[in-house]
């Protein structure tokens, strides 16, 4: 297994509004077929009655149209505890949801009530027979 950084410590603040890591920052993960992601939340603010969606998603190729319903991992980050939370599989084999294509990026989208979220993103990669 090889472990990247998706996102070193980042702070987001919004509203109403959909943040996309920049395309230089995409981990191209093309030899790669099982990943294992970790979440450290840092600060999420407003603690309640907010929703801040992260969501970590795979495409084949660069274009939007395929990264919008490819999520691997989402998770609301209102109330969530701080500190590093359980590492999320994604297995080709045993997947039911969507597999691990080539590039993997993140996404935050939130509701009406203004956010700031402070995160960092981590991911251990498998490639068959490495």
């Amino acid at each position: 297994m090889r472990t990247y950084v998706l996102q070193d410590i980042i702070t987001v603040r919004g509203s109403s509004t959909t943040v996309t890591q920049t395309e230089a920052d995409w981990l191209d993960l093309e030899q790669y077929q099982d990943v294992v992601i970790w979440l450290e939340v840092r600060e999420v603010t407003p603690s309640s009655a907010a929703t801040v969606t992260l969501n970590v998603q795979t495409s084949p190729t660069k274009d939007e149209a395929f990264f919008n319903a490819a999520n691997i991992y989402s998770q609301n980050l209102v109330g969530m505890t701080m500190g590093v939370q359980t590492p999320t599989k994604v297995i080709m084999s045993t997947t039911s949801g969507t597999p691990l294509a080539r590039y993997v990026r993140w996404q935050m989208v939130s509701g009406s009530t203004p956010f700031d979220a402070t995160f960092r993103l981590v991911i251990a990669a498998n490639a068959p027979g490495m």
